[in-house]
């Protein structure tokens, strides 16, 4: 299992939806600075789960900031041609507000260091102007 940890925008609003089982399903998807490729962008569609879904629903919207915790899956299926089909995504497992600098003066940066309390030396550096939205 390849974890994930990233901080970036959210590049549409969150959609809701409930399995036949009843379970919420909260969809979005992000865009996060490469780190190594400063000019480079990379978006990426997110799953989360349940309660966790519907708060995130609730307080994220385009463009919001969000810090994410969780990890990569390859979700495939067949589509209406009988194609395999597959792409990538981001479940989150946790969340974390991410106020912008305007608010409390902090930047990514500042909060691109932990995971789950560990030191993350490859933590992707970017501030709010490098987001192109």
């Amino acid at each position: 299992m390849i974890k994930f940890f990233g901080i970036g925008r959210l590049t549409r609003d969150c959609e809701i939806k409930t399995t036949k089982s009843g379970k919420t399903v909260c969809t979005f998807s992000v865009a996060c600075k490469d780190n190594f490729a400063k000019e480079r962008t990379h978006f990426y569609d997110c799953v989360s789960f349940g309660e966790q879904g519907i708060t995130i629903d609730k307080w994220f919207k385009k463009g919001s900031r969000i810090e994410l915790f969780g990890y990569v899956k390859q979700e495939t299926w067949e589509n209406k041609e009988g194609k395999n089909q597959s792409k990538i995504v981001l479940h989150v497992d946790k969340f974390e507000f991410v106020d912008s600098k305007k608010e409390s003066g902090s930047t990514a940066e500042s909060v691109a260091n932990k995971f789950n309390g560990e030191v993350v030396d490859n933590a992707p550096s970017f501030n709010d102007d490098d987001i192109p939205f």
